[in-house]
Order: C-alpha cells, then sequence, then structure tokens
C-alpha cells in the first residue's frame, strides 16, 4: 500500500505541473488587468484512476454486505481504525453517527437514491460532482478510517447511468428558480 500511496503521489506531482487547455483559460476582459493565477488541476483520467483505485474497498464491502479492507495489512498503524475506549465516547458515537453501521448494501442503495433525486429534479443544473470529488472523498475516508461515505459515494456513481436508462429526467418545463450570477 505504500508503494501505491507512494505511486499516486508521484503522479498527482507529474500531473499537477500541467498546462490547463485553452478552451478552459479565460481571457481578462481588460487589458491592463493583472491575470490571476490560474488554479493547477489534475487530468480528467487521473481523477479517474485514483476512483477506480479507492473504490476497491467499497465494492469489496458492498458485494460482501460487511465491511472489508484489503488495505488493513499495508495501512501503518495511525490509519487503521481502533476500537472505541471508553464507553461515554462509544455511546456519544452512536448517538451522532448512528449512521456510520448500517451495512454497505443500504448505503450503496441510499446513494442509488440520492443520485435519482438529483437526476429527476433540478438539483442536477446546480449539483453535479466531478469524478474528481469522488476520488477525493473516497481517499479523505481511507486516510480517516471511515468506511460508510465510500459505499455511499460509490451507490451515488454507479447509478447514473442506471437512472439514466430508466429515462430519469427532470419534469418538462422546470427551471431552476435561482439566477446565479458570476462575479469578476
Amino acid at each position: 500500500m505504500k508503494s501505491l500511496l507512494v505511486l499516486l503521489a508521484t503522479l498527482a506531482a507529474t500531473c499537477i505541473g500541467a498546462p490547463r487547455p485553452s478552451s478552459v483559460r479565460k481571457a481578462s476582459s481588460t487589458p491592463s488587468a493583472t491575470p490571476r493565477p490560474v488554479p493547477k488541476r489534475l487530468p480528467t483520467r487521473v481523477c479517474r484512476w485514483l476512483y477506480i483505485v479507492s473504490v476497491i474497498n467499497p465494492v469489496l464491502s458492498v458485494i460482501a454486505n460487511e465491511y472489508k479492507n484489503v488495505d488493513s495489512k499495508f495501512l501503518p498503524s495511525p490509519l487503521r481504525a481502533k476500537p472505541l475506549s471508553t464507553h461515554r465516547t462509544a455511546s456519544v458515537y452512536r448517538t451522532l453517527f448512528y449512521f456510520a453501521k448500517l451495512k454497505p448494501r443500504l448505503l450503496f442503495a441510499v446513494g442509488a437514491c440520492l443520485r435519482a433525486l438529483q437526476q429527476t429534479t433540478v438539483i442536477q443544473l446546480v449539483f453535479d460532482p466531478s469524478v474528481g470529488v469522488g476520488a477525493g472523498l473516497n481517499l479523505v475516508a481511507l486516510a480517516t478510517a471511515s468506511r460508510w461515505p465510500s459505499a455511499l459515494m460509490l451507490g451515488w456513481a454507479v447509478s447514473k447511468p442506471f437512472w439514466s436508462f430508466l429515462h430519469a429526467a427532470p419534469p418538462e418545463g422546470a427551471k431552476l428558480p435561482i439566477q446565479l450570477h458570476v462575479w469578476q
């Protein structure tokens, strides 16, 4: 796992320096204005690979319907999940994060339902995160030894083609009641 993390860090470092496509760059509206630095971004193909690598554990968990880890042997001890030490801490944790104890298939189904809601409303015009966001969430969940967000994200990501196949679309004539203004 350490070699995988080193490979991902090296890949990210080499891709961050890549220039953005010219179609994404914006021309300055005034010639005398100093140009803003263009934020560096990973290419989409790298984000896809990061997502594929980060989704191995959730796929195994959803298939088995219990949280599985490929990485438990390879992760350093600070990144492994540890049992809660005190009864009071455990009760607070259970109260606040009851959903963290849900089975992976149920969380997968909840993620798919949330995607259906997004696909059938105008929410999709405002909220449609990229594959890089999914990879980032999975990597954060892996780093914090939290397993439930990845199963939820897997349901969200995998179900989009399914809902499109079933003609999930916003109602005809639906408009976004909020106007978005871009400030420059």
